[in-house]
């Protein structure tokens, strides 16, 4: 049980209030912040160059099918869940915890 201390300002008393926090399954909560993963193209890029795999992608995309080049070329920002992002960790063999260790970073990049 957590408890939360609020002062009323009006009237100068203090008032300890006690409340239960809601259990967040991890699994729920890690599949939550997947669907926020989004990312620019400048981001991802700089993030896959800062973990050394930004030429990986870049020798992938030339041998992936079109729309997946045309993904990675014309996208203005890329989804942790999208066709492309998925089909490329598949080829480079990275696992999803990798994956959403790329977004978090690239996520934190500013231009």
């Amino acid at each position: 049980m957590d408890t939360q201390t609020i002062h009323n300002i009006a009237t100068g008393e203090t008032v300890t209030v006690a409340y239960e926090r809601p259990e967040t399954d991890p699994a729920e909560a890690l599949a939550a912040e997947r669907e926020g993963m989004v990312c620019s193209r400048f981001q991802a890029k700089a993030a896959l160059h800062l973990a050394g795999l930004l030429p990986s992608v870049e020798a992938a995309i030339a041998n992936a099918d079109p729309l997946t080049q045309l993904a990675w070329a014309e996208a203005v920002e890329y989804s942790r869940h999208s066709p492309a992002i998925l089909a490329l960790a598949g080829v480079l063999e990275l696992t999803d915890e990798q994956v959403d260790d790329l977004f978090r970073a690239a996520m934190q990049i500013e231009a």
